[in-house]
């Protein structure tokens, strides 16, 4: 509990100062009409790879935590629990899993980060960090396309792979869009990707591997809804 209190001190002080780097670099855009100086461009990528390695750290404590059935299982629910409203978060990812601590000290996961979560059927820009293979497409298009259930099945693939294999095979293969792949390269590691877990459901039987497969379908109505 100290090593999460910790990491989730310096957690908060990262928002504030990542918000404050954030607020410079949207100003400094606005005033100048075009990208920031390369100094500033800097500064804010620093804050946001610091950002990123402390949120993955208190992934990696709270996998410690919790039993990783247990971890699946309740994010399952948190993701059925989103699209029984009848919205998408959008941006499913490691970070965005949270450990929160009950009274008794029982560790819980919610989702956290909904910045980008949308209506369902509401017709946007491609978005999130790690997009399912059909938005990808989308971006160098500048295309818009409706929000649908799918959109979040083929990240929570990759979550439960990450708490399965201990890896996170979006991450391993580049598929975000920091990376900036062209579209032909994406849909082939994409492709790749489906491919090997789908060769690994095969291999092992297991009926989480089957899921996972199915989740990480280049075919969005492959892909099984949360609640089944």
């Amino acid at each position: 509990k100290a090593d999460i209190d910790e990491l989730l001190r310096q957690h908060e002080n990262l928002h504030a100062n990542w918000a404050a780097v954030q607020t410079e670099f949207d100003k400094l855009h606005e005033h100048a009409g075009h990208m920031p100086d390369g100094e500033i461009l800097a500064r804010f990528t620093a804050a946001y790879d610091v950002h990123l390695e402390i949120e993955e750290a208190l992934f990696a404590l709270g996998k410690q935590k919790i039993p990783p059935q247990k971890l699946a299982d309740e994010l399952v629910a948190a993701v059925e629990g989103i699209h029984t409203a009848h919205y998408c978060h959008l941006d499913l990812k490691e970070e965005n899993v949270l450990v929160k601590l009950a009274e008794d000290g029982t560790p819980h996961i919610e989702l956290g980060d909904f910045g980008t979560a949308k209506h369902m059927g509401k017709t946007i820009p491609p978005c999130g960090t790690f997009p399912a293979p059909e938005m990808y497409e989308k971006l160098h298009v500048e295309e818009t396309m409706s929000v649908e259930p799918s959109l979040d099945l083929w990240p929570l693939g990759s979550i439960l792979y990450n708490l399965k294999h201990r890896i996170s095979p979006l991450r391993e293969h580049q598929l975000g869009f920091g990376y900036h792949l062209t579209k032909e390269v994406f849909l082939a590691q994409a492709q790749r990707l489906s491919h090997q877990v789908d060769h690994m459901a095969t291999q092992t039987g297991e009926e989480t591997d089957r899921v996972i497969s199915q989740l990480l379908s280049m075919t969005p109505h492959a892909r099984p809804t949360a609640d089944r």
